[in-house]
């Protein structure tokens, strides 16, 4: 009986209500066109998950106690055991794509800790949703509309996701996936633009050296089922293909003609920062909007002439269907704080071993101004911080247990220790490093103007100002 069937003989929807499951593999679909709506034409859902615990795994064990009811299993079902996999000795399945990998001497973790986890594909995911749709609609005899239905699901995936969280989970991977019924961003259009390279994107492959690239866009498959990825395991990742020639080389049939699925993989410290915001836009429910601003955050496709320079490409118009796709939709980025503490360590690193020997240098040549050249530098530094500086920085606060600074006048204010004392800066100063005043877009300010006019700035964007 398939899930349509399953809901009307139920009777658990009114008699005039239109139930529509199929296409869409998740029962609580969300528009995410131009409000976050429920919608034919568009489909959000939770498609991967992996999630790590400490210690050993026993049916029996809190952990797996406490995630039964959430997770809808039954860890002490009588199943067999299958060799496992990334360094686990043994693998238990308990639902269709949904299984629990422990045992071995490393326990699949690069620490001395033992470690076990779980891991739910996307069938996993949708075999988890009918679990508990069944269950739901046993305890609700009255019958449920649709949009009750979905609310409860994202409720369960959030009780699921918090459950984790709260007994040490650590998540590895988390898939987020939006399909596109409508046809409004064309699959075919979408290939050449990642072809030609005509869009922007935050994701960043790792080289070699460990520093951070261009993305790698690889190609797999063949005509009309071909995949393109964007990113890096190592961290974030786009996936995007054509879902209806997919289902339909498996012998699948899909009675629609456009079915892209743009599905975003976050993995290791990006999965453990995306865990938490993904139960806040469940519980609020505003998944479809979520997702969809990630998506935006993510990538940009432009309108790019035929062989114009691409170092360009932040000049040119975003492309009409991906603007009409992401219409009324917030951007937003997953914001890794391990990097970002990373990211903080490692200026500390650099200033340490190739700022501190010119600091001391300048400092022994000019015993009495090596503080004030110090302060000095700082400030410099100050007067070019941007939006994406102030984010690491209060990552990072956010991890040592600091308040993080409401702007960038905030930041500025906290060190006013510095800025009092270049108010007096020696002439020597001053003159080696180009004077007093700092310079910001088309306007030069003194300490004290700075500092104002960065206090002034959020009045001025609620104004209209610029």
């Amino acid at each position: 009986m398939s899930e349509n069937e399953l809901i009307r003989a139920s009777g658990a929807v009114a008699p005039n209500e239109a139930v529509s499951v199929a296409p869409r593999a998740s029962a609580h679909a969300r528009g995410v066109g131009n409000t976050p709506r429920s919608s034919p034409h568009f489909n959000t859902l939770i498609d991967y998950i992996t999630i790590s615990f400490d210690g050993d795994f026993e049916p029996n064990c809190e952990v797996a106690k406490n995630l039964a009811e959430p997770l809808c299993l039954d860890f002490r079902a009588d199943v067999d055991d299958e060799k496992g996999l990334y360094g686990y000795t043994t693998k238990r399945f308990y639902d269709e794509d949904t299984c629990v990998m422990y045992g071995g001497e490393r326990n699949g973790s690069l620490t001395s800790r033992r470690t076990w986890i779980i891991d739910i594909s996307g069938t996993g995911c949708r075999c988890f949703e009918k679990r508990f749709v069944c269950g739901f609609l046993a305890s609700h005899p009255e019958g449920v509309t649709s949009s009750m239905l979905d609310e409860a699901v994202a409720r369960q995936w959030a009780l699921f996701i918090d459950t984790a969280l709260l007994f040490g989970g650590r998540f590895t991977r988390i898939d987020l996936a939006n399909d596109d019924f409508s046809g409004c961003v064309p699959y075919r259009s979408v290939i050449k633009k990642i072809e030609s390279r005509s869009y922007l994107s935050s994701l960043r492959s790792r080289g070699r050296d460990g520093t951070l690239e261009d993305p790698l866009v690889e190609k797999k498959g063949i005509g009309e089922s071909v995949s393109y990825y964007i990113g890096s395991k190592s961290c974030v990742m786009l996936n995007v293909y054509n879902k209806k020639s997919e289902r339909e080389s498996k012998g699948g049939v899909v009675d629609i003609p456009s079915w892209t699925r743009w599905e975003l993989r976050y993995y290791h410290d990006y999965a453990i920062a995306c865990a938490p915001e993904v139960s806040a836009a469940l519980k609020e429910n505003r998944l479809p909007a979520f997702v969809a601003g990630l998506l935006g955050g993510i990538v940009s496709f432009r309108s790019m002439p035929v062989n114009a320079d691409r170092a360009h490409l932040s000049r040119y118009p975003v492309w009409r269907p991906w603007e009409r796709f992401l219409k009324g939709v917030s951007l937003h980025k997953i914001i890794c704080q391990a990097r970002a503490e990373s990211t903080v360590s490692s200026n500390a690193k650099w200033l340490y071993k190739d700022a501190s020997k010119a600091l001391a240098r300048f400092s022994f040549a000019s015993p009495q101004n090596g503080y004030a050249a110090f302060c000095h530098l700082l400030n410099s530094g100050f007067s070019r911080f941007t939006s994406k500086d102030l984010i690491a920085i209060n990552n990072y606060r956010r991890l040592k247990g600091l308040p993080p600074f409401k702007d960038k006048a905030e930041a500025f204010s906290n060190a006013s220790g510095c800025l009092d004392i270049l108010k007096d800066s020696p002439d020597e100063v001053s003159h080696l490093f180009g004077g007093q005043s700092i310079k910001l877009g088309n306007s030069t300010y003194d300490f004290d103007s700075l500092v104002k006019a960065l206090k002034d700035e959020p009045e001025q964007k609620k104004k209209g100002g610029k």
